[in-house]
């Protein structure tokens, strides 16, 4: 398996436990039309959550593509 398939499967994984994450964040923000008893620090948690996990989508997402890039430059196998 070379390096850059591994990459993206590690990625792939990562992004859809990122998803389910984000999704029940989402919901517990009343995104499902439901309304949920949150404190103001809970709240303000979900929503340091939610931004700490946009963070890591997108470093993944920079991850992967210099490992595509570098590949196409004929440095990873």
């Amino acid at each position: 398996m070379s390096n850059l398939t591994r990459l993206a499967e590690k990625t792939g994984n990562d992004l859809v436990a990122t998803g389910i994450g984000l999704e029940t964040i989402s919901n517990l923000l009343c995104a499902d039309g439901r309304e949920y008893r949150i404190s103001a620090a809970d709240l303000n948690g979900l929503h340091h959550a939610a931004l700490a996990l946009a963070a890591y989508v997108k470093a993944m997402g920079y991850d992967l593509a210099i490992a595509v890039e570098t590949m196409n430059d004929g440095g990873v196998k």
